[in-house]
């Protein structure tokens, strides 16, 4: 994946390299006057066959771009797909020599009430990065899908705990699924078998990929995509002033 990620942006400094020469071409061509050694017919030509080779480099480009973005999306969902069995454990409190397999099953059995999930069912257990003084996610992967899914959909019994459960999603899609979740509010996104789910102002819900398509979701609901509560507005309530209260009749004494 980083490699494709490495050529998606060789081919934008491409681009950019092309961008530049042919302004620099066409500001030179500009320049030559009438006046100059070359002929009117001569400047026909050249600016005749520059056109030409303009539209044939961009047409070139737009067909390499195309198959970048089908390779690099290939290479997304395979990489997605070895992920399928999967989790990350949060919240999980980090001791000196501990037993993680055991820990994750005592929460498995406890918290997720999954007491048919055994050791056979996971195959490894392990800590991501580096200890910097509070817990590291852990990674679960199981043998089987149905263990995993069997996890997954327990999942919300989880509330309240400070144990969180989520999908090893990877690098790109991780970043979707932040800007996502900046766009649209932390929850109206959520996770699906490696996909971003979005419910969208209307409440219609779309997954996404990839940040172009992401990219234009926002664009159509640019103007409610972001909750007013996380984008620090003032919510869009009545504002009434106060009234000033009538006087108290007098009671006539009889």
């Amino acid at each position: 994946m980083d490699q494709s990620l490495k050529l998606s942006s060789n081919f934008q400094e491409i681009v950019n390299m092309f961008d530049s020469r042919m302004k620099n071409y066409e500001e030179r061509l500009k320049k030559l006057s009438p006046s100059s050694s070359a002929s009117p017919q001569d400047l026909k030509s050249l600016s005749s066959e520059f056109l030409d080779f303009k539209t044939f480099v961009w047409k070139t480009l737009m067909l390499f771009k195309s198959q970048v973005e089908m390779l690099t999306l290939g290479l997304e969902r395979h990489e997605a797909y070895l992920r399928r069995k999967l989790i990350l454990i949060h919240g999980v409190a980090e001791e000196k020599g501990e037993k993680l397999k055991d820990v994750v099953l005592k929460i498995f059995c406890n918290k997720l009430e999954c007491t048919d999930i055994s050791a056979n069912d996971l195959q490894a257990c392990h800590r991501l990065g580096i200890s910097q003084g509070k817990p590291r996610p852990v990674l679960v992967r199981f043998n089987n899908l149905s263990s995993r899914q069997s996890i997954w959909t327990s999942k919300t019994l989880l509330k309240g705990t400070g144990v969180t459960i989520s999908e090893f999603l990877t690098k790109a899609r991780h970043t979707v699924f932040m800007e996502a979740r900046k766009n649209f509010g932390v929850n109206s996104c959520w996770t699906s078998d490696g996909k971003i789910v979005i419910l969208l102002p209307d409440k219609t819900r779309r997954k996404v990929e990839v940040m172009s398509d992401l990219q234009a979701i926002i664009s159509q609901h640019s103007s409610t995509s972001k909750p007013q509560e996380e984008s620090g507005q003032i919510t869009s309530k009545e504002i009434t002033k106060p009234t000033t209260k009538s006087p108290r009749k007098l009671r006539r004494k009889i």
